[in-house]
């Protein structure tokens, strides 16, 4: 290849991933590789794609839309071709091809192919869940049940394949926030499927114990299980302990602390990956099926340990950076499993029908009917077409454990708080959320002990 050559050919470090087909034609453009004539015919296809998504959104209807829905159906698109194109080995023959190929049949290409990886993802999140880790965090448990579900049963390949229709709510600890759509979530399942097959390497009591040791309140906080349990795992390494123990003393952390205190933080990652290493073999993790992606993800989360751990080196807090196992009496949680959420557009529906009622009584039987999920319940209240008195009625035709759920979306850290004079801040509250704090402080004191018990024992789920 001569220099000449080199200088003209596309390099992927100059293309954004998020936006493959627009920076190929930005840098094609740049280098002459493309003329202004045939730039503006590719544009021009696009346009005549949307055009045609755009009547068969409307079913034959119309061909034009409002803006924001001609924008998602343009995203789409562009998200589709672009799924297509990173399947090509390089940027020069993606070029290549959207200049001797009609872009709609690329189009039509990536549709398939993003249909397709529907079809795999649903496979490997069905194998994912054989790997499930038995954990009271509510966030991990509601992404499993419902958030990844929603995805499968939501998901818009044909008008939104950019879009993610679910809440997933559970952190992962190694994210790729330029991906969207179905590349997100394959690759957010492939990452969680890693994280629980090395959490399955430890006892469920003691991955308990050590978000115990975390915060009491772990079945309730956004974090990531494997991470914590991958530093005391690789601390425990580090002090020369056997493999698959978990327990750091605070004469451990003083140990710890005497080895690595002062050192920059690329000799704390030389130890973290020579203690990967040691750990994986004692776990005979690379023995286990798909071992080697779950030792690669290990090392690639290393850097940011590293970097938790240079600063809690620096500050003296060893102490929750490498934590204690603490156990409580788990008899006293109650599990609440919450039902199943309506569909989007059955929500939609429903929210018109409510708009519109004329009576009260009206408006409670449509909610008591349709809906079977707390979350949808909180959508209603949040929606704006319930009136202040209205909120008492629905709060008087729920049961104590509802009202225990509720309380719990406050913002406050302890349920018995919301009955002390200064327990909360009203100003800090939703209209929706003042109705039920006025209502709860009207409560008979045997009722209201009874919900504050509930809700300081209760786990979402």
């Amino acid at each position: 290849m001569t220099d000449l050559q080199k200088h003209y050919t596309l390099s992927g470090d100059n293309l954004n991933e998020a936006a493959y087909l627009q920076s190929i034609l930005e840098e094609a453009y740049r280098l002459k590789r493309l003329s202004e004539a045939e730039l503006l015919d590719i544009q021009g296809q696009s346009i005549r794609i949307l055009t045609q998504q755009m009547e068969r959104y409307t079913r034959g209807e119309s061909s034009s839309v409002k803006i924001e829905t001609a924008q998602q159906l343009m995203a789409s698109v562009l998200y589709t071709v672009d799924f297509y194109l990173k399947t090509l080995p390089d940027p020069d023959l993606c070029l290549k091809t959207l200049l001797s190929r009609p872009l709609q049949g690329i189009f039509l290409e990536g549709n398939a192919l993003i249909r397709s990886q529907v079809v795999h993802t649903h496979e490997l999140f069905d194998a994912m869940k054989k790997t499930r880790l038995n954990t009271l965090n509510c966030a991990y448990n509601n992404t499993l049940d419902v958030a990844l579900p929603c995805f499968f049963s939501s998901y818009d390949p044909e008008f939104a394949a950019h879009e993610i229709p679910a809440l997933i709510d559970y952190p992962i600890s190694y994210d790729d926030p330029k991906k969207t759509g179905i590349e997100y979530i394959l690759d957010y399942i492939l990452t969680l499927t890693h994280e629980n097959l090395f959490c399955q390497c430890f006892s469920a009591e003691d991955i308990h114990g050590l978000l115990y040791g975390y915060a009491v309140d772990y079945p309730d906080l956004l974090i990531n299980i494997f991470e914590q349990v991958l530093i005391n795992a690789l601390g425990v390494v580090m002090l020369n302990n056997p493999t698959g123990d978990l327990r750091i003393t605070a004469t451990d952390r003083i140990t710890l602390k005497n080895k690595f205190y002062g050192l920059p933080k690329e000799k704390l990652l030389d130890a973290l990956k020579e203690a990967s290493a040691q750990l994986c073999r004692g776990l005979k993790i690379v023995e286990m099926e798909s071992g080697q992606e779950v030792h690669r993800y290990i090392d690639r989360v290393l850097p940011q340990i590293a970097i938790r751990m240079e600063d809690a080196l620096k500050l003296d807090h060893l102490d929750t950076f490498f934590v204690d196992l603490q156990y409580e009496n788990k008899e006293r949680w109650l599990t609440f499993v919450d039902g199943t959420r309506l569909p989007n557009r059955n929500f939609r529906i429903l929210i018109e029908k409510i708009r519109n009622c004329g009576s009260l009584a009206d408006k409670l039987s449509l909610i008591k009917k349709s809906i079977h999920s707390i979350r949808d319940l909180v959508d209603i209240l949040e929606s704006g077409y319930l009136l202040d008195n209205e909120y008492i009625d629905v709060f008087q035709s729920l049961g104590d454990t509802e009202l225990a759920v509720l309380i719990k979306k406050l913002p406050i850290k302890d349920p018995a708080l919301l009955w002390e004079p200064s327990g909360i801040r009203t100003d800090e509250l939703r209209e929706w959320q003042c109705s039920l704090y006025d209502f709860c402080l009207k409560l008979p004191a045997a009722k209201s002990d009874t919900i504050i018990q509930l809700a300081q024992n209760l786990v979402l789920r």
